[in-house]
């Protein structure tokens, strides 16, 4: 939705399923191009390599749920991104003027 109303913004999705990539281009018009790009990734795995890269973002949007996860804590989000490493790994990435926001 971001890539309609400011279509020079550079956004990275990551997703794990590629069933949910095929389901976004269907039934909710997913476009991509230059400036809007999915990957299909392991997110954890993603932000780690990205780090290592010394990229940076303005922002970071995580939803990743596991709406499967009976007996854990906590369903959203899963919890692998709760690890310390990750998110050192994501306050790295935004910086001191970026933005994390976890849906």
């Amino acid at each position: 939705m971001l890539h309609h109303f400011f279509p020079e913004m550079d956004v990275t999705v990551v997703e794990y399923n590629a069933q949910m990539i095929s389901m976004a281009k269907k039934w909710f018009g997913l476009e991509l191009n230059a400036h809007h790009r999915v990957k299909l990734d392991d997110g954890i795995k993603f932000i780690m390599e990205e780090v290592k890269l010394g990229s940076n973002y303005d922002m970071v949007f995580l939803d990743a749920c596991d709406s499967r996860a009976t007996d854990a804590e906590t369903i959203c989000p899963v919890t692998g991104f709760l690890d310390d490493k990750v998110v050192e790994g994501i306050a790295q990435l935004v910086g001191l003027h970026g933005l994390f926001l976890e849906l």
